[in-house]
């Protein structure tokens, strides 16, 4: 479980939090983002008694504020029955390119309870992996509609492969650098004991594509975290 999580400058800027939200809708979705039953996948177990506690509030105002929440905002949703939240927009902040993340992500979904939780995070999920280019692996051999968009256009296994591998490719890198960045991603999720943050891998990227060497990285990271400063 992560020790703390992150919460981006931008949220005191946001229209929609600025405009429409009240002080209690701003201090309840700081907890729904930060609280310690939050985990990768943004749907965690908490129920309306656990929140009235930690939130110092009555269960009449947490369950008024989780309608508002799911009905007017439109930011969550939550099933009364199992006890489970769903953090809509919690995969742009939380979650990363990394392949070793969205394999955790989707081992994860199968543990939700709730049908229409699932079904909703499954579909977040997809559209996330469409968004930054990540395609399945597939049987070239079968029709494929992400390659194949037109029924009448025929493409033979050589040109799927090479469609599929340029797209697969992490943010243009090239192989060699490709493996360095995923041991320095890896290695600095582990010293640092949480996920990494979007906007902390692409500093990494940079790192990377600026020819900083592997052993220098990850011996910063490790000082930093002798010095209690687990972020990039």
């Amino acid at each position: 479980m992560a020790i703390y999580r992150t919460v981006s400058l931008t949220f005191w800027e946001d229209n929609k939090i600025v405009d429409d939200f009240t002080y209690k809708d701003k201090y309840f979705l700081l907890y729904l983002l930060t609280n310690p039953h939050t985990n990768l996948i943004g749907c965690y177990e908490v129920s309306i008694r656990q929140m009235s506690n930690e939130l110092g509030l009555d269960k009449s105002e947490v369950e008024e504020l989780l309608t508002r929440m799911e009905q007017v905002h439109k930011v969550i949703l939550y099933a009364e029955e199992t006890k489970e939240i769903l953090i809509k927009n919690w995969h742009k902040y939380n979650w990363t390119k990394s392949d070793k993340l969205l394999k955790k992500v989707e081992a994860l979904i199968e543990y939700i309870k709730n049908e229409r939780l699932k079904k909703e995070l499954e579909e977040i999920l997809k559209k996330y992996r469409v968004s930054i280019g990540y395609l399945y692996p597939r049987d070239t051999s079968v029709t494929d509609p992400v390659l194949n968009i037109n029924n009448n256009i025929n493409l033979n296994n050589n040109t799927k492969l090479n469609v599929l591998n340029s797209n697969t490719k992490l943010n243009n890198l090239d192989n060699k650098k490709e493996l360095i960045f995923n041991n320095i991603f890896s290695t600095i999720e582990r010293n640092f004991g949480r996920t990494i943050a979007p906007l902390e891998c692409d500093v990494i990227k940079s790192w990377v594509d600026n020819n900083i060497s592997e052993e220098l990285i990850v011996y910063a990271t490790q000082i930093a975290v002798c010095n209690n400063a687990c972020s990039i």
